[in-house]
């Protein structure tokens, strides 16, 4: 049997039963994206680096690796998942609004999340707006 066959085999079994190991979960989601990665290095010599590429391939992975290897039993180990995914989705919706601090991220379209960007600043002001009035009301 060829290399290529056994490795991907090898993906498909790991892919159906699971993988309750965090870091070899990891692994797999970024193996997946591993051709993508390559032709994304080749674009960066000749166009630049994208930041925002780069982002979105750290946290990706890492989220679906978090889901992949979760182990949900019983409420608390529930809850403890919920606050892994939320925390860690907050980190890339952060990261994401760090690119948008000046007018032009670093991106293949430098004005990809400037572009996408307004109704998540519209629910942070009415968010931080009751967290105000909240506040003035206690």
């Amino acid at each position: 049997m060829s290399d290529k066959l056994r490795v991907g085999l090898a993906m498909l079994k790991r892919q159906q039963e699971g993988d309750a190991d965090y870091d070899g979960a990891l692994d797999l989601q970024r193996s997946l994206s591993k051709n993508l990665r390559k032709q994304l290095s080749k674009l960066d010599s000749e166009h630049g680096h994208s930041e925002v590429m780069a982002i979105l391939l750290e946290h990706a992975p890492s989220l679906m690796a978090a889901i992949a290897s979760a182990q949900t039993k019983d409420l608390a180990e529930a809850r403890r998942l919920e606050d892994l995914l939320v925390l860690r989705s907050m980190q890339l919706v952060e990261s994401l609004m760090r690119q948008a601090i000046t007018r032009q991220a670093r991106a293949y379209d430098p004005n990809v999340v400037t572009r996408h960007i307004g109704p998540t600043l519209e629910l942070a002001t009415i968010i931080q707006q009751q967290a105000i009035h909240t506040k003035e009301g206690h």
